[in-house]
């Protein structure tokens, strides 16, 4: 539980930006962090409860929020990561026990 709960603090970091938005859809913001994590990290490294969370909280989700919210958190991982690894590498430490 404490590494989800520091996963979330280093997720916050990155949405940050848009706090009117990210009121209305925390969780899903989170939900495609790990998606995006799933996308570019080493996917041994990510908790199989974290995936299936996030998995059902997307599919729960309107399509058309999803994909605004992922366009949304593609660009914040590009202007606050200077690579996909340096990314990695931070959510992931998030994620540590």
């Amino acid at each position: 539980m404490n590494s989800l709960r520091a996963f979330i603090a280093v997720a916050a970091t990155v949405v940050c930006t848009a706090a009117s938005a990210q009121q209305q859809a925390p969780s899903l913001d989170q939900a495609l962090l790990v998606e995006w994590m799933m996308a570019n990290c080493d996917q041994t490294k990510l908790p199989a409860f974290s995936v299936m969370a996030a998995s059902m909280t997307i599919n729960g989700s309107d399509a058309t929020k999803v994909a605004e919210r992922r366009e949304f958190i593609q660009q914040g991982m590009k202007d606050n990561y200077p690579s996909q690894e340096a990314g990695c590498s931070s959510l992931i430490a998030g994620m540590a026990p």
